[in-house]
């Protein structure tokens, strides 16, 4: 519906909105008594139609100019722009003039156009536009003093009164700009900058980006700004975007140094989210059946408070309910319905609720060889590939040969062993969570033989030691799965630089290719790979100079 616009008499605003995602953007139609304003009519034929319809039926009652406004130049906020034919008018189209060049040169980075499968950019008619060599036919430039800065604004009478500013905010892109018609804003996707799979897009900067949130919080300030429309989701009232930018700032004093997002990046991280789903799936029903098991036995020592506790101590439906959502949403891609970005931002937001689930449950020792414990690392790790991140490795100097004893001898033995467990007799809660912790410690590898091969001194290896457990123990998972019996061999040896670790089963390695480059990824932060061949698989890293000076 048509609502007056705060500030602005005889000015309204009608929002059309959608479910936020990235293929569609919302839309805004500003009319006064002399003009009417379409910003960002969006990427989906219906809305265009639906604004088509709007702007008919205003100009049915009484003449007005029509203008096309871009808050930034990515393909979800102009799509669909073929089928505006708004009243049989062509609107004067503005846009900013670095997002009028991306446009007509159907730049495919800075449009967005690499998110979304063969997707064409559309022919638009930009008129004029914002912030080039010269204001635009009609509109003025001028300093207006922002918080404590300086900024070049453009500004356009568009009825008697009635003043529309148009203020840069890049960061999001360097393309962004943001309105003002009275006491309201609209701010395109300046609050979802820093947002995961979004930060690293082309033209993104965080620099810019807290620049740019600081300027809406100013102009919410100095100008009472009672309404922002952003260019996804409901609107928001001022004190609230006031406090949503503050989160975006907190949120990029966090994220550091950022991998720029191009299409090999896109395709990794939604091939990323699938396995990634996949694996904590298999994990989570292998979790929920051994704390079943594990109250089943409570039940027969007759604790069924403890084993009802227990039996409760994950929300495996919640989290059976979020797996099947997130199939919907990739079976929605395969179709050609969803963006490849989207599906792994789909899964960002799947795992980081998976996740909350995952930490009501505190098993009693360490987690980082539990099942459980797999599942936080894997979260973590997607977390910090899907919102690009790239933070300091905590390598260690390592003797590989002995980290891989130690993780075999924990693997392949119980959790508690039975002087623990009588200890634990008069304690139904302790002796409850011992036995959780047994059972999600029962490693594939507690029935398998390792061979393990390694020289008489050590191998010294620069490496981050949990990441390669985590890789180690799912590469052995894997291959004592599929290999010929339960026996596998590991040999570690320095070669040159490197130190090495081999791993074999008799049988060729059943690594699938997508999770075989996962791995390598990992490996390659701490300077390492992970290759497959047709008989091993090899880990290999810096190796270190031990105190003889033996590489």
């Amino acid at each position: 519906m048509w609502r007056p616009i705060a500030g602005a008499p005889g000015a309204e605003i009608f929002a059309i909105t959608s479910k936020p995602s990235i293929t569609n953007s919302n839309a805004y139609i500003v009319r006064t008594p002399a003009r009417i304003l379409i910003i960002d009519p969006g990427a989906e034929k219906p809305q265009v139609e639906r604004i088509n319809e709007l702007v008919a039926e205003s100009l049915a009652g009484g003449a007005r100019e029509v203008s096309l406004l871009l808050t930034h130049a990515h393909l979800d906020h102009f799509r669909a722009v073929e089928h505006l034919d708004p009243g049989g008018v062509r609107p004067w189209t503005l846009v900013h003039a670095e997002g009028a060049r991306a446009i007509r040169r159907k730049d495919r980075h800075h449009t967005l156009a690499i998110l979304y499968r063969n997707a064409v950019i559309p022919d638009l008619a930009i008129d004029d536009v914002f912030f080039g060599a010269t204001p635009p036919v009609g509109g003025r430039r001028r300093v207006e003093m922002i918080g404590a800065s300086r900024t070049t604004i453009e500004s356009f009478e568009i009825a008697p009164g009635i003043e529309l500013d148009v203020y840069p905010t890049p960061g999001h892109s360097t393309r962004s700009v943001s309105f003002r018609i009275g006491r309201e804003l609209i701010i395109g996707d300046v609050p979802f900058g820093a947002s995961p799979g979004l930060a690293g897009l082309s033209g993104w900067s965080s620099e810019a980006l807290r620049s740019s949130t600081q300027t809406i919080r100013d102009l919410i300030a100095a100008h009472r700004i009672e309404m922002c429309w952003p260019g996804h989701g409901r609107p928001l009232a001022g004190e609230e975007a006031a406090g949503l930018l503050a989160d975006v700032e907190r949120q990029l004093g966090d994220l550091g140094e950022i991998v720029r997002i191009d299409e090999e990046r896109i395709t990794l991280l939604r091939q990323f989210a699938i396995e990634l789903l996949r694996e904590i799936e298999r994990l989570m029903a292998l979790v929920g059946a051994r704390l079943l098991l594990a109250a089943s036995h409570l039940e027969q020592l007759e604790e069924s408070e403890e084993a009802s506790r227990l039996a409760d101590a994950i929300d495996f439906d919640g989290i059976d309910a979020l797996l099947a959502e997130f199939r919907d949403f990739a079976r929605a891609f395969e179709r050609g319905e969803q963006p490849e970005l989207s599906v792994a931002m789909k899964a960002g937001a799947t795992v980081g609720r998976i996740a909350r689930a995952v930490e009501s449950f505190q098993p009693v020792g360490s987690r980082h060889g539990t099942m459980v414990g797999r599942i936080d690392y894997l979260i973590d790790a997607f977390l910090q590939a899907i919102r690009g991140l790239v933070f300091p490795v905590p390598t260690t100097t390592t003797d590989l040969a002995e980290l891989v004893r130690q993780t075999l001898a924990r693997e392949q033995a119980p959790a508690h062993g039975a002087d623990e467990f009588l200890e634990a007799a008069d304690d139904p809660h302790g002796f409850g969570h011992m036995l959780a912790d047994n059972l999600m410690s029962s490693h594939a590898l507690r029935h398998c033989e390792v061979q393990l091969h390694a020289p008489a001194g050590e191998v010294l290896a620069e490496i981050d030691a949990v990441a390669f457990q985590m890789v180690l123990l799912s590469t052995l998972e894997t291959l004592a799965a599929h290999g010929d019996g339960p026996s596998l061999a590991i040999e570690i040896f320095r070669d040159d630089a490197a130190a090495v670790l081999r791993v074999s089963s008799g049988a060729p390695p059943a690594i699938p290719p997508i999770r075989a480059a996962l791995y390598h990824r990992a490996m390659k932060r701490m300077q390492g790979t992970y290759r497959v061949s047709a008989e091993h698989v090899t880990l290999t890293t810096i190796a270190v100079r031990n105190e003889q000076g033996n590489a």
